[in-house]
């Protein structure tokens, strides 16, 4: 499940297409991991991930509300790549959920 379906699920926003006096949510999200450091070996030692969300509240075609949230986190390489993959699926959970905390307050 991607980012923004997670957030629109999570805040329970409903999608109304018929009545036009509503309010438009717009979100846009990247997520993202580089490599930061490496060994002497030229193999990767520490990593950086990175979510940012981009928020819109639109009315008639113009921005009443809008706001970026971005987390960040960096953490050093794991022993084989599962245990990696494992770790980045957590990281991204965690950042996925810490975002939306922060855009429920910001909604409200």
């Amino acid at each position: 499940l991607g980012i923004n379906n997670k957030i629109i699920n999570t805040l329970g926003v409903k999608v109304n297409n018929t009545d036009k006096s509503l309010n438009s949510l717009l979100i846009k999200s990247n997520f993202y991991t580089q490599e930061t450091s490496k060994n002497l070996s030229g193999q990767v030692s520490t990593y950086r991930s990175f979510l940012e969300v981009k928020v819109s509240i639109i009315e008639n075609n113009k921005i009443l509300k809008e706001q970026n949230f971005i987390e960040t986190f960096s953490y050093d390489n794991k022993e084989s790549k599962f245990l990696l993959s494992e770790y980045q699926k957590d990281l991204k959970q965690i950042m996925e959920n810490n975002i939306i905390r922060k855009i429920r307050y910001f909604l409200n």
